[in-house]
């Protein structure tokens, strides 16, 4: 597999923001949590762009998506 360059990421809901039944705010401190939740979202689009420049190619698998054991 290495020729084919694969990268799997698996995202949490909650951390990355997916919009799912899984992405909830907390209640408490929102400007705090709002900035983090929005410097995730920029630091994975930035990571994404950069493995892709690179001939990486790229899938996110969503927490919600993957069979609890």
């Amino acid at each position: 597999m290495p020729k084919d360059k694969p990268v799997i990421f698996v995202h949490g809901c909650f951390w990355h923001r997916h919009g799912c039944a899984m992405t909830i705010t907390p209640k408490s401190r929102t400007e705090f949590w709002q900035k983090k939740f929005d410097a995730n979202q920029a630091r994975d689009v930035r990571a994404l762009r950069a493995l892709a420049d690179l001939g990486w190619r790229t899938v996110v698998i969503w927490e919600c998506s993957v069979p609890k054991a």
